[in-house]
């Protein structure tokens, strides 16, 4: 069963910003992006102003969630995140991916990138590059991971009890995969 677009789902975010710290340029894009295509849609299409401010949004939140709020002791946070803003990530992501490929139809988006690489002093390609990094993969693996053990320590985490070590360790292994550290 698929969950209402409007449904926050518990999420867990590891400790350690590393996974997600790379973000702040991306999520700036992301809002010119959303303010490009309210100017002119068509070199922005197939996605709407609303799914890139969703996408911005979610990781600016994901951000602040591990940067501003993980006491020292926490290994972990529980972020409630919206479905639509799930799914609007996961499509921005595809577009950021054809843009850095160059596919036809994204000249938009990847001369957004290209200008606004320049304007923050990095290469022109480095915003590009972050993909190749994988950085919203990183990003999709954590905020899209939906184990069971996920909805167990989160719940044990809001509840103040101790999170079952083996839930733990499920999540974890998923991170771990996907090349984030716990």
């Amino acid at each position: 069963m698929t969950a209402h677009p409007l449904t926050d789902q518990p999420r867990l975010l590891p400790a350690d910003p590393a996974w997600i710290l790379e973000a702040e340029p991306l999520q700036t894009v992301l809002g010119l992006a959303a303010r490009a295509a309210e100017v002119r849609p068509e070199p922005f299409r197939p996605l709407h102003t609303t799914a890139y401010d969703a996408a911005a949004a979610l990781l600016a939140q994901s951000v602040a969630a591990v940067v501003l709020h993980t006491p020292d002791n926490e290994r972990q946070r529980v972020l409630p995140v919206p479905v639509y803003q799930l799914q609007a990530l996961t499509s921005v992501r595809t577009e950021l991916a054809r843009a850095r490929d160059d596919e036809p139809g994204t000249e938009g988006l990847r001369n957004l990138m290209l200008f606004y690489g320049g304007y923050i002093d990095q290469t022109p390609e480095s915003l590009l590059a972050l993909l190749d990094r994988a950085l919203l993969d990183r990003a999709l693996a954590v905020l899209a991971l939906d184990l069971p053990a996920v909805h167990t320590v989160a719940l044990a985490l809001l509840a103040r009890r101790t999170p079952d070590p083996d839930a733990y360790a499920q999540i974890a292994a998923a991170w771990k995969k996907a090349g984030v550290a716990p």
